[in-house]
């Protein structure tokens, strides 16, 4: 049996990252997921327990492929606080 509960899955994401990096999350969209317009991305300190403790977010940017057979790929770049 297959496993379908992961629809979107992040590429060498580490667990924690210094406030004053660039955090780039590259992410592939599983084929089986349907990508909406209020889609969002956050970081979150260590030991967050609901979506409001999101200590920044992006609006997830559209897949350019949006063939539902096939995989799409994403990345968005967080900009370090100084």
């Amino acid at each position: 049996m297959t496993e379908n509960y992961k629809q979107i899955i992040f590429d060498a994401t580490s667990r924690t990252y210094p406030i004053d990096a660039h955090v780039e999350c590259s992410y592939v969209i599983k084929a089986t997921y349907s990508p909406s317009k209020s889609d969002w991305i956050g970081l979150f300190k260590v030991g967050w327990s609901s979506i409001r403790d999101a200590v920044t977010y992006e609006w997830a940017p559209s897949p350019t492929d949006t063939v539902s057979s096939t995989d799409s790929h994403g990345s968005l770049l967080f900009q370090g606080m100084l």
